[in-house]
């Protein structure tokens, strides 16, 4: 379907273009204009539709103004055929005039979208961090003041619960903030993991138990299989690697159903496997849930997002020199591998 949009898009570039061009055929002929004000009038029109359309629909409209000047306007008219070797000369310098400028133009465009898209996501990223920083302060003085209500004197059970959920929800909110501000900036700048030796099952069971209380209307489980488990690895880079899956998973999943990790390991590498029922992914869209701000036509309207999560974390799995697949499984399941080297203590 994608090739078939594409020409159909190129088509309804190039028509208005070309309609245009018959249409000041028409007016210059009746006029009885000669064939250098026609011409001036054609590349005028080139210009504008190279500054609308693309490369490809520009030249094609270059080439339907030659003909026309060909046809209309050199004689012998109302043919093809031209005599006149200085007739050739014009009608060939025509066509490369218009060519020429249909290219500069298009590359300056180009290139000014570019540098827009450019800073606009400077622009965007600053903002993000802006407002990531702001809402650090804040929340830092929800949580000292439910501490302190703790320590002010005696208070009620109910009232002791009320101040643990704000100091505990607070919480939540600076990590969720600090998750923030650290995926914005591996998502604009290169990934430059510090390694140490991590336990990969210890980490990946403090992140699950995290999710468990977090998510208590789905069943999370931890399967290791692996007798193994030790990478070198960024701990704070992998971790927010493996809650992006496990977002996903929550997120897209259906409540009182099962999400699934297990972490095994085979040869020299040690994988952990994220799997959730209650949504599927499309064919069409597997190849492009890893690409930078994509989002399924369906999960669209299932879940907030804003496309990052998966992109971000094949970043951070790649700058480790592992692996992030999805893989496809005969039930109805969404399941991601995420692969690391095994590393030897001291090594």
């Amino acid at each position: 379907m994608r090739p078939f949009h594409k020409i159909w898009r190129s088509v309804v570039r190039t028509l208005p273009g070309c309609c245009l061009i018959g249409l000041i055929t028409f007016i210059c002929y009746r006029l009885q204009l000669n064939f250098s004000i026609t011409g001036f009038v054609y590349l005028i029109l080139i210009v504008l539709q190279s500054l609308v359309g693309s490369f490809a629909s520009s030249a094609v409209v270059s080439v339907v103004a030659v003909l026309c000047l060909d046809f209309f306007f050199t004689p012998p008219v109302f043919s093809f055929e031209v005599t006149n070797p200085l007739d050739i000369l014009a009608l060939i310098s025509f066509l490369t005039t218009g060519l020429v400028i249909t290219r500069l133009t298009t590359r300056v465009r180009a290139v000014s979208q570019a540098s827009a898209a450019a800073q606009a996501e400077l622009f965007r990223g600053a903002i993000l961090d802006a407002l990531a920083h702001e809402f650090k302060t804040p929340l830092a003085t929800i949580v000292t003041a439910a501490g302190g209500l703790r320590e002010l004197g005696p208070l009620s059970r109910e009232q002791m619960e009320l101040a643990d959920i704000v100091e505990a929800e607070a919480s939540r909110l600076g990590l969720l903030t600090s998750r923030l501000l650290r995926t914005a900036q591996i998502d604009r700048d290169e990934v430059k993991p510090k390694l140490e030796f991590t336990d990969l099952a210890e980490l990946v069971t403090a992140v699950v138990d995290q999710y468990a209380r977090q998510w208590a209307d789905r069943e999370l489980s931890v399967r290791k299989e692996a007798s193994a488990t030790g990478v070198m690895a960024d701990p704070e880079l992998l971790q927010l690697a493996l809650r992006q899956l496990l977002d996903n998973a929550c997120k897209y999943s259906v409540p009182g159903s099962a999400v699934r990790v297990s972490i095994d390991s085979q040869d020299e590498w040690v994988a952990i496997r994220t799997s959730n029922s209650g949504s599927l992914i499309q064919a069409s869209e597997r190849s492009h849930i890893f690409e930078r701000f994509y989002r399924g036509t369906e999960v669209r309207l299932t879940a907030p997002g804003s496309g990052l999560g998966l992109y971000v974390a094949r970043k951070i799995v790649h700058a480790h020199g592992g692996s992030l697949i999805l893989e496809t499984t005969p039930c109805q399941d969404t399941a991601f591998r995420l692969a690391l080297p095994l590393a030897v203590r001291g090594a």
